[in-house]
């Protein structure tokens, strides 16, 4: 899973020191830089990274960073359920075209549902759009012709 991602920084913030016998002293500063981070596994990278702070107009910091990043609070994506196994999602949050019949196998045409058993019509959505679906079915299972017709 070696993978890289380039990136910029810009801020800004203020840059003091203090001595006994010097006093204090605080200024302004904006910093900008770019860098690399290198990803060696899903938690983890390693970064590589260049930044120049400016502290008034003539003064510049330049800093080589190397450092690691880890992602402590990286969820891992689970995969949407399916009960009936028809590759159409149940039901759920995230879900924008869920199964209509969840604990039967059915198509995407039928909106997760069998088709009709009658061979009759079933509306259906294309993108939106509605439409009828005539079907005939053969006698192996599974075989399905179809034609799609606007609806008036």
């Amino acid at each position: 899973m070696l993978s890289f991602a380039p990136y910029l920084v810009f801020g800004n913030g203020l840059v003091g020191q203090g001595s006994g016998t010097l006093g204090a002293d605080i200024d302004a500063a904006i910093n900008f830089g770019g860098g690399i981070k290198l990803h060696v596994h899903r938690r983890v990278a390693l970064r590589v990274e260049l930044r120049d702070s400016m502290l008034r107009r003539d003064t510049h910091h330049l800093t080589l960073n190397l450092g690691v990043s880890l992602m402590l609070l990286r969820g891992r994506q689970r995969p949407l359920a399916d009960r009936d196994h028809d590759g159409i999602p149940d039901p759920g949050p995230g879900v924008r075209f869920p199964d209509q019949c969840p604990e039967t196998p059915g198509f995407y045409e039928f909106d997760g549902c069998p088709p009709p058993a009658d061979g009759g019509e079933f509306p259906i959505r294309y993108h939106g759009a509605g439409a009828t679906l005539r079907s005939e079915f053969g006698r192996s299972r599974g075989s399905l012709a179809s034609r799609r017709e606007p609806v008036s």
